[in-house]
């Protein structure tokens, strides 16, 4: 396994010691599918993903409200994606090919410093309208729509971009140029 990472240069976001808190979703079954999609709750990404995740996080505690980052799900393979498209009611909320597959995406929330999720509009896999990433519903209290800005705000410094339909979901900066990838852990 580790040769197989290495050579498709995805590392451990834990090898760059940095404080973030792993809620590896789908290696549980506190997920959309209800079912444990990963044998372990690893972090893996693209090298250059993961160095900017790592800049993420500093960024995020710099801020005049300081805040973490839950990290819920990082590079994903293929075959799970199919699962995952599988078990899936709303349609439109996941695709066939997932920039996760590349090592290029991850999901991630704010929390604070004992790694209890903030406020945000919804919960992290909820799949209806409050998931979107500039969703300003009068149902959703000002302190959630701070928070996820805040979050979208520092995960756009260092170099992701928001998808409209996820929250929780950036892709890093080059994506579609990565091949997706199955290697299973």
């Amino acid at each position: 396994l580790e040769e197989q990472l290495a050579a498709a240069n995805l590392v451990d976001i834990r090898r760059f010691r940095t404080k973030v808190f792993l809620r590896m979703k789908y290696a549980t079954t506190d997920n959309f599918t209800e079912r444990k999609l990963y044998n372990k709750a690893k972090c893996y990404l693209k090298k250059p993903v993961a160095q900017a995740l790592v800049k993420a996080a500093k960024l995020a505690v710099e801020e005049e409200v300081p805040f973490w980052l839950c990290i819920y799900d990082c590079y994903r393979p293929t075959s799970v994606q199919k699962i995952m498209l599988k078990s899936v009611k709303e349609q439109g909320f996941l695709s066939k090919v997932s920039n996760h597959s590349r090592g290029m995406a991850v999901d991630v929330g704010p929390c604070n410093m004992q790694g209890e999720p903030l406020l945000t509009p919804n919960t992290f896999d909820t799949f209806s309208d409050a998931s979107g990433a500039y969703y300003y519903g009068d149902e959703v209290p000002d302190i959630a729509i701070d928070n996820r800005t805040a979050l979208q705000e520092v995960m756009k410094k260092a170099g992701f971009n928001t998808i409209s339909n996820e929250w929780w979901h950036f892709d890093y900066k080059g994506a579609k140029n990565e091949e997706p990838l199955d290697i299973r852990f």
